[in-house]
């Protein structure tokens, strides 16, 4: 593959450090439809997920795997054809060779010499923005846009991609500040105006959020991501017909895109209708190997179709995806208290609660699954917590209440 004329002996050792600093990065090439979904705070199981699908989260979470998935639906989403700029220096030509080659390290090294050399460019600073953004880092990205603001403040590119790292990092209100501006310089911007109603939903106003979404379908009917957010919409309505409806409207528009496979998936389940979820699951999960949300999705419809070995080897290829994804590693709990292993289940809540210690549902399921065994003091212990945080549920409070009289009588047989 050919490249910019470059420095071998100065600029390998510049992309050795950049690459380096940075090696905490989950992936080069981030995987859109995940970062770009709804994304709760780690639920106990994948039964949370469908949950939490409907409710509006308080804030976003770090999406729990990364691949390299080439569809720019949902995340960057074919970002709308503004005003082409005029090309800048050869580090700027460069720089965009290299972010089409979705080579986003070396584009950052061109971006960061170009700003370097003339902190005035405009086009710099927001291409910039752009390849960090596209390497996940949504807050460095959101500096660099708000650099790109100050320079062209009427710019609705800047103003687009602003909003699009503060709702990436959940500030769902700063997000609305700068689509709105984006629209006021460009009436027309139907994304902008989808993405405004994502946030509206994200902040559970799904009146706004769907008085915005009309508005960019009639603007521009052929957009899918109004009809996924829709889709969204009405789920947290509970009004699962209307987004089934929206999801199938999206996937004739996109229909290669696994993350409205994905949802439409959910909408099913949550229909009990286990085999057609079980069929859209296979099919984002076809379209995206690496999908870890799909392989959780997947072992959740087989479980309840009783097909459990085919749900522990779905729920542990999540795991082998997204080893610290708490909730991966409680779906394949979930599945083994189903299938009649409670000591398997055990192990998989345990290491759950270490990812996610704070998740006080996992204190519940634990609890719960030690019921089922010896380990009755543990269990005890568990549930004595899970009954604090949640006075109200029953089954906690009577299997609480039998272990205690268990524990008891053990005590007198001793």
């Amino acid at each position: 593959m050919s490249s910019p004329k470059q420095s071998l002996a100065g600029n390998l050792n510049l992309r050795l450090l950049i690459v380096a600093a940075r090696i905490s990065l989950p992936a080069i090439v981030v995987q859109t439809h995940l970062l770009w979904q709804l994304q709760p705070a780690s639920a106990a199981s994948f039964e949370n997920r469908f949950a939490a699908a409907t409710a509006t989260p308080a804030s976003t979470v770090a999406s729990p795997t990364e691949s390299s998935h080439d569809s720019q639906l949902l995340l960057f989403p074919q970002a709308p054809q503004f005003v082409e700029q005029t090309r800048g220096d050869r580090h700027t030509r460069s720089g965009e060779i290299y972010f089409d080659r979705k080579d986003y390290t070396n584009a950052l090294i061109e971006y960061q010499t170009a700003v370097k050399d003339n902190p005035q460019d405009y086009k710099a600073h927001l291409m910039l923005g752009r390849v960090l953004m596209a390497m996940s880092d949504f807050e460095a990205g959101g500096s660099e846009f708000e650099q790109a603001v100050t320079l062209e403040p009427d710019s609705t590119e800047a103003h687009f991609w602003l909003g699009q790292a503060h709702r990436l990092q959940g500030k769902y209100t700063q997000a609305e500040a700068e689509y709105r501006l984006a629209i006021k310089h460009d009436a027309k911007n139907a994304l902008a105006r989808a993405l405004l109603g994502e946030c509206h939903r994200m902040r559970n106003l799904p009146a706004a959020a769907l008085l915005e979404l009309r508005r960019a379908e009639k603007l521009e009917p052929s957009l899918p991501q109004t009809h996924t957010i829709m889709g969204q919409t009405y789920l947290g309505l509970g009004r699962i017909q209307q987004a089934l409806e929206e999801y199938k409207q999206a996937i004739e528009l996109a229909p290669n895109d696994p993350y409205v496979r994905f949802r439409l998936a959910q909408s099913l389940g949550k229909l009990q209708r286990w085999q057609e979820s079980e069929q859209e699951f296979n099919k984002a999960i076809d379209l995206d190997p690496k999908y870890a949300d799909a392989h959780i999705g997947l072992a959740w419809a087989l479980a309840y179709q009783g097909k459990f070995a085919d749900a522990v080897k779905a729920a542990k290829q999540s795991i082998a995806l997204a080893p610290n994804d708490p909730d991966a590693h409680s779906n394949l709990a979930f599945i083994h208290c189903k299938d009649g292993d409670p000591e398997a289940a055990v192990q998989e809540y345990k290491q759950a609660l270490r990812l996610n210690p704070k998740n006080v549902q996992l204190h519940r399921a634990l609890g719960m699954a030690l019921s089922q065994t010896t380990a009755t003091d543990e269990a005890i212990v568990e549930l004595t917590t899970a009954s604090q945080l949640f006075p109200e549920d029953d089954d906690v409070k009577l299997t609480l209440q039998a272990l205690i009289q268990k524990r008891k009588a053990q005590q007198l047989a001793e």
